[in-house]
């Protein structure tokens, strides 16, 4: 585990106890369940009343303290930390939620709307709209991604980030996604409707 001296490389200076408790124990474990990083920070005597939320809010803070290359990666229904995937794939400041469906998307894989809510929303259940707020999101966030880079929309599938020279024809499937974030907001008892 590291000690109070080896954190120097990763965080900014006067880094708050609770940040220095989530990155000590994501030094010492390098991938924490979200579970298992409530169970770390908090007992069951002092935990907060939505303990899933403040810890994303504590992430969410932790986040602009780390010094480059290092990143919070919501993966998996946890974190991880890890230096910046080279090259990073967006030019100019974005927001966390659209800083969070960037992390999700760089293994190169096609992720559907509902894998992506759950990133969103640190793996917990994601409430009604979710898919929508994502589809919307990702429409934004194409306009800011930097050059050579490209999110599609592969119908039936989901979302794919990806390099120019390594991505599908995206002229269809960018009318999907246009659609799609002006769809409204699916509603059905949790089962998500097809991606395109």
């Amino acid at each position: 585990m590291a000690g109070r001296e080896d954190l120097s490389r990763y965080i900014k200076p006067r880094v708050a106890g609770m940040h220095r408790a989530i990155l000590t124990k994501l030094l010492a474990d390098h991938f924490v369940t979200s579970a298992g990083l409530i169970e770390h920070l908090w007992t069951p005597f002092n935990e907060p009343a939505d303990p899933a939320a403040t810890l994303r809010v504590t992430i969410g803070t932790l986040r602009p303290r780390l010094r480059a290359p290092w990143e919070i990666r919501t993966t998996g229904g946890g974190y991880l930390l890890h230096p910046y995937p080279p090259p990073w794939p967006v030019a100019g400041r974005i927001s966390e939620q659209q800083r969070v469906l960037i992390e999700a998307m760089m293994d190169g894989r096609c992720h559907s709307t509902q894998y992506l809510a759950e990133a969103v929303y640190g793996g917990v259940p994601p409430p009604d709209g979710a898919q929508h707020t994502v589809r919307t999101v990702i429409c934004y966030l194409r306009h800011r991604l930097g050059p050579g880079w490209s999110i599609t929309n592969i119908p039936g599938r989901g979302y794919l980030l990806a390099k120019d020279e390594e991505k599908p024809d995206v002229r269809e499937t960018e009318r999907h996604d246009l659609a799609d974030a002006t769809r409204p907001a699916f509603r059905g008892g949790g089962h998500e409707h097809p991606e395109a």
